[in-house]
């Protein structure tokens, strides 16, 4: 048979495909959930690929990139097991050579037959428009297949060769990866792509594909040594050191000694970057796998990582089962040796431990580390068996291991074995050191050796004066010794040079003695050394620069700016040097800074020292210490409002009433201390504020009133009257109302030219009756009538209502309150005015002499 006939026979036969796909395109859905229906009941576990077709077209038409492409097909990925876990380890544990998913090396695995058999034909012409170089066909038959099927990856195989053939790589090597995702579970695949990678030095994908053949492959040992070396070229040291663990699991136990070398390297790097568990796992998984195999170095490390981590009795059983330690009783007989499964400290704790045997020469350090696991564990007459051998060795060379030894003697009670350590070591050249005496003087404190302790601690003064914890222990032996002068003075750090000072330790140490003054009731230098802390504190931040940064943006922040132009202009001794910025939020300190200002404002305070007392509360208001405690904030502006009160600083106080107004319409105490404040500031701001605040808050009934007060000292009567009206509406029974408007009444008719004096006269007259009535008949009452009387020049009447106010006492019991005087005075000069000169003097002589 010709060629040509050949040609003509394939392309009828491609012609009746193309009939046949055009009569079934609706029914390739159906198809299709046929298949994947067939697919499910084979109970295969491999993932299947999901893809919308409109992505799919838009990635085709250049819409969406490629990488945008790939996220979508990636969160496409729908698992009949959920979701698997991204490490290669998690992947590793559930995958054995014995599953049905597991796949060994160079194993075909079955591809899912992603094309209907509707589609087959048009797929075969393309195939061979390609064979032929009729690119162009080729694209568009592919493209359509994908257009009705975007799962099935034979259409990207075709379009892959064709872009490879006409040497768009780049192309090539994205519809290879769009095929490599719609098959997903052939790992010869993706090592194929990745070489395309290769070629093209794209890492990142490179990456990506040996990480899906490595969760395809689990243990194949090329693919993962090939992805730790890419891992590692990227500088990627986590998943590195990750995938190296993976490494490890899956090499045979013939190779012992790649693995260990491999493990110790792992190791290193995982103390490098100080992840301490890892260590410790990948050590653990080391001993477990080849025991025969780890030296003294390996037994050494793990006993450090158990002994750091408290784990005495863990560590004591690597002893025994790696370094020939052995347990016996009273009678020798062997109660733990590395025979024995043990590894519970309740088996310990229960075990009758009297002797330790060494059936092996124990190098020194593991000596030392089996002497404080045991006396870590309560077995100190064991470990005082195994001593001499140490006791023999230059302190100089293992002074290290005799400071574990005591401090694990000390942190057991055992203050007499723990003596005679440290003195060898300070004693030593090597180890004459702040810390070692620290050590001595601790052991010595508790042995109630105060002086010897005394010469320790100086010693460790001496060596490092900044050294916080040596200067509290002189100080509080001091203190027990009762040489309060000494306990002082050993809490002061004095000139050190500036390449060593501590500016945190500085003030801890001065909060320590003022906790000290103050106990000892020595309250002027109290003061000065309490004032100093406070402002080493906020002294930093008054500098303007790092004013916005250093406060918080609260309800008070206006004003916290006011109180720093006001530290602004407070002069500091020279001497006080800005704190550390690490102690600005710390809850011990903040506690210990807040009692001493409280102790300091308690002082201030009984010594009528308002002034100063001012000043300390707002170097307190921008302390950092207490902007970062909200409640601390709260209560520094409270005591920083006190104090302006007190001062008479009446404008700077009434910043801090009119934010707390703000904040708390319906609180009588605020309007109270408000109305008490701009008595004291005289200033008329408030006219304004309280306006403002009406129109936002008509219903107000302490703004009303103050309102009313405004506009009654102002003149304003009628204005006065219609807010005094409107709040005696809400309130009728209040007789200060009754008052207030009785004496405006008063004061309309007291102008020059009333229009209605007589009628202006009675209604005031009414109103302070039905004041009368509402407030009882008292000292108070008659005379804020008599006054009113007194002020239209009734003065018969007024003269009445005096005597009968005299006849009452204060309401209350306090001269303040009293009214007395000031009647008398009032009716006195009735009666000069009158010429009734003898009740004048009789008034006078009765009421008005001191």
């Amino acid at each position: 048979m010709s060629d040509a006939e050949v040609d003509k026979m394939m392309t009828d036969a491609l012609s009746q495909d193309k009939e046949v796909v055009k009569q079934e395109v609706d029914d390739i859905e159906d198809e299709m959930a046929d298949i994947a229906l067939d697919d499910d009941d084979d109970g295969d576990d491999d993932d299947v690929i999901i893809v919308d077709v409109d992505k799919t077209m838009q990635y085709l038409s250049g819409k969406i990139s490629f990488e945008e492409f790939t996220d979508i097909m990636e969160s496409s990925v729908v698992s009949n097991e959920g979701n698997a876990g991204d490490s290669i380890l998690a992947l590793d544990s559930t995958v054995s050579p014995e599953s049905p998913s597991f796949v060994s090396a160079g194993k075909k695995v079955r591809q899912r037959k992603k094309l209907p058999k509707s589609l087959e034909g048009l797929m075969g012409e393309a195939n061979m428009r390609y064979m032929r170089s009729e690119y162009d066909e080729a694209v568009k038959m592919c493209m359509e297949i994908i257009r009705m099927a975007p799962n099935a990856a034979d259409p990207f195989h075709t379009l892959a060769m064709i872009y490879e053939d006409l040497g768009e790589r780049e192309k090539s090597l994205q519809f290879r990866l769009v095929a490599a995702h719609l098959i997903q579970n052939d790992p010869d695949e993706w090592l194929r792509v990745a070489e395309l990678c290769r070629e093209q030095n794209n890492v990142a994908q490179l990456l990506v594909c040996y990480e899906k053949a490595a969760r395809l492959e689990p243990r194949n040992r090329e693919v993962c040594l090939e992805r730790c070396n890419l891992l590692e070229a990227v500088n990627d040291i986590k998943k590195m050191l990750e995938c190296y663990r993976h490494y490890l699991e899956i090499l045979p136990i013939e190779d012992s000694g790649e693995y260990m070398k491999l493990a110790r390297e792992i190791i290193q790097k995982y103390n490098d970057r100080n992840e301490l568990d890892k260590v410790l796992e990948t050590m653990l998984a080391m001993f477990k796998k080849h025991p025969e195999l780890v030296n003294d170095a390996d037994v050494n490390s793990l006993l450090e990582m158990y002994i750091s981590k408290g784990l005495y009795n863990k560590a004591l059983i690597i002893l025994v089962k790696h370094s020939g330690v052995l347990l016996c009783d009273e009678t020798d007989a062997v109660v733990v040796g590395e025979w024995n499964d043990v590894d519970s400290m309740e088996f310990l704790k229960s075990a009758n431990v009297a002797r330790c045997v060494l059936t092996q020469p124990l190098p020194i350090d593991l000596r030392a580390k089996l002497v404080v696991c045991l006396i870590r564990l309560k077995f100190t007459s064991s470990a005082r068996e195994l001593m001499p051998p140490l006791l023999s060795e230059n302190p100089d060379e293992i002074g290290d291991l005799y400071l574990d030894i005591a401090e694990a003697y000390m942190s057991q009670g055992h203050y007499c074995n723990a003596r005679p350590l440290l003195e060898t070591l300070v004693q030593s050249n090597e180890y004459n050191k702040a810390g070692v005496w620290l050590r001595y003087g601790e052991c010595l404190n508790a042995l109630c050796e105060l002086e010897t302790a005394i010469i320790a601690y100086r010693n460790v003064v001496e060596k490092a004066p900044c050294h916080y914890e040596a200067r509290v222990s002189l100080s509080a032996i001091f203190q027990q010794l009762g040489r309060q002068d000494e306990a002082l003075s050993a809490l002061s750090v004095g000139e050190v040079p500036t390449e060593s000072s501590d500016r945190t330790l500085d003030v801890r140490l001065a909060i320590l003695s003022c906790q000290l003054l103050h106990s000892q009731g020595r309250h002027d230098e109290f003061i000065e050394s309490a004032k100093r802390i406070i402002f080493s504190f906020s002294k930093d931040i008054i500098d303007t620069r790092k004013q916005h940064n250093a406060l918080p943006h609260t309800r008070m922040w206006k004003s916290r700016l006011g109180a720093l132009q006001y530290a602004s202009a407070i002069p500091l001794d020279p001497a006080i040097k800005p704190v550390d910025a690490s102690l600005h939020k710390s809850p011990a300190t903040t506690e210990d800074l807040w009692d001493i200002y409280l102790k300091l404002c308690r002082i201030l305070i009984d010594r009528q020292e308002f002034d100063e007392f001012e000043t300390v509360s707002i170097m307190a208001l921008i302390c950092p210490l207490f902007l970062y405690n909200q409640a601390k904030a709260f209560e520094t502006e409270f005591i920083c409002l006190s104090a302006c009160i007190m001062s008479r600083n009446g404008q700077f106080a009434y910043a801090f009433i009119r934010e707390h107004c703000v904040k708390n319409l319906e609180s009588n105490r605020a309007w109270n201390t408000f109305c008490q404040i701009v008595t004291v500031s005289a200033d008329q701001r408030h006219n304004k504020f309280c306006l403002r605040l009406a129109m936002k808050h008509p219903h107000n009934h302490a703004l009303g009133i103050l309102n009313g007060h405004n506009a009654l000292v102002a003149g304003s009567y009628k204005h006065a009257l219609g807010e005094y009206v409107a709040a005696l509406r809400k309130t009728p029974d209040d007789p200060l109302l009754h008052l207030l408007i009785g004496i405006t009444f008063v004061h309309m008719a007291a102008q020059k030219f009333p229009t209605k004096r007589h009628v202006l006269t009675i209604q005031g007259c009414a109103f302070l009756n039905q004041y009368l009535e509402s407030r009882g008949e008292c000292q108070e009452a008659y005379f804020n009538i008599g006054r009113a009387m007194h002020q239209l020049g009734l003065f018969s009447t007024a003269v009445v209502y005096y005597n009968k106010a005299l006849t009452y006492s204060a309401a209350i019991s306090e001269d303040s309150f009293d009214l007395t005087k000031e009647i008398a005075f009032n009716l006195n000069l009735i009666y000069i005015n009158s010429g009734s000169f003898e009740l004048a003097s009789h008034i006078s002589q009765r009421y008005l002499v001191i």
